[in-house]
């Protein structure tokens, strides 16, 4: 478990000037959907600040569903960001559109570089951006499934650039007349704990409506959110874009402090939850050939009558069964089986794990890794194989059917013929 009670795996924590963001405190971002004027930024910056937010959000180029609205002061919009900036302090977090304007966002030293909604999905700008190096805040596409949100994310990453930061802005919905999006706190919650970026959520878009903001914002916080992006505007009712959804500043300052106090009720919560946990020993399954049941059932002794078994696909003479994860180590000291760990591996930095994998130990041997990677594919991609780099480890190839062919438990017992095999998934 993480020291700040987060269990998040290798949890990445990133800092936007002073702050950093994934961290056991709650980053909020606040300010109006659009720079208005030089003067109106400047204020908001202030009140913003004053109502306890740590980062002004302004958008300078506006992205319209239709031409001929208001869509930013474009340049003058940065310069005035900046100036907010100087003022107050406040990092500035601001929308991105197209790669050609990264020039100008550099110029200006934005602190963080927003990709909406629109272009969660344009790899070539996550491409340039993972590049830089600079801070992406990405938000999930609308109409993105959040796999595809996550796989957008890893554009940024394989590019070396860790300054990552996930937000959740809501998804299109079916009953438009009463939301702008739907919030969707449990494809938040999956981002936080399955994915090492911090992840945020914008209360403001996952509903558009102002009275919501706050109970949505709670609900993001008690599942686990790092940070909030929230719209706010000193008079909504005539901003020039989505004031529908924007909040007063005086509202503001009561909900950082209701999301700061939970933050710290679910750091407590989550710290405890999984010391609870800790106690648990979960179950487990192992895969092995039909001909040794009865060895199987007499090396877990007593614990052989509670054994759940069941075969593994049709006419393939192998078992699967559920046991705890101790059992494992009963069957490792017990001899005369290789234990193989099925896992599964990635074909490349920052991209998502999906290609299975299985770890053999057999007494004394070296380890032996089954895998389905095709040797001379590697080498001709200018990759080395797992032995290659690791030169202790055996590498045995698991034939595929056909390319694509992920399977790989059944034809471990036919690759794999140096004693019987148990394999393990946990």
């Amino acid at each position: 478990m993480a020291k700040d009670g987060k269990s998040k795996k290798e949890h990445v924590r990133v800092m936007v000037r002073n702050f950093e963001v994934g961290s056991d405190e709650l980053f909020i971002i606040a300010g109006p959907c659009s720079v208005e004027s030089r003067d109106h930024i400047i204020e908001m910056a202030y009140l913003v600040r004053g109502a306890g937010a740590d980062a002004l959000r302004g958008g300078a180029f506006k992205p319209r569903t239709e031409a001929g609205k208001f869509d930013g002061l474009k340049e003058n919009g940065l310069r005035y960001l900046v100036e907010a900036r100087e003022k107050t302090g406040l990092p500035i977090v601001t929308e991105i559109m197209a790669i050609e304007d990264i020039p100008l966002f550099q110029q200006y030293g934005v602190d963080v570089y927003q990709v909406g909604t629109r272009n969660a999905q344009n790899f070539p700008l996550l491409h340039a951006l993972g590049d830089l190096g600079v801070t992406v805040l990405l938000k999930r596409g609308m109409g993105n499934k959040v796999e595809e949100w996550l796989g957008a994310a890893s554009h940024v990453v394989s590019r070396r650039n860790k300054n990552l930061i996930l937000c959740e802005r809501g998804v299109s919905t079916f009953d438009s007349k009463l939301f702008r999006n739907m919030a969707d706190i449990a494809g938040m919650a999956y981002a936080e704990m399955e994915d090492k970026y911090p992840v945020l959520f914008d209360p403001s878009h996952a509903t558009g409506i102002r009275k919501l903001v706050r109970p949505m914002s709670r609900a993001a916080v008690t599942a686990g959110a790092d940070g909030l992006l929230i719209e706010v505007h000193d008079d909504p009712n005539y901003a020039k874009t989505d004031g529908q959804q924007s909040i007063y500043p005086r509202e503001l300052e009561f909900l950082i402090k209701e999301a700061r106090r939970l933050r710290a009720e679910y750091i407590d919560s989550t710290a405890g939850h999984e010391k609870w946990m800790e106690k648990l020993q979960p179950n487990m399954t192992i895969y092995f050939q039909k001909e040794y049941l009865d060895d199987v059932c007499a090396l877990l002794g007593s614990d052989a009558e509670r054994l759940r078994v069941r075969s593994y696909g049709e006419d393939t003479g192998i078992l699967q069964a559920r046991v705890k994860t101790g059992h494992v180590g009963k069957l490792k000291q017990k001899g005369g089986y290789a234990i193989g760990r099925l896992s599964m591996w990635s074909s490349g930095p920052g991209e998502p794990a999906t290609i299975p994998m299985a770890s053999v130990e057999a007494g004394g041997q070296p380890k032996t890794i089954l895998t389905l990677y095709d040797k001379e594919l590697l080498e001709d991609a200018g990759k080395k194989t797992i032995d290659q780099r690791y030169t202790h480890l055996r590498r045995l190839q698991v034939r595929q059917s056909h390319p694509g062919d992920l399977e790989l438990i059944a034809k471990a017992f036919t690759t794999y013929t140096d004693r019987p095999l148990i394999l393990y998934q946990p």
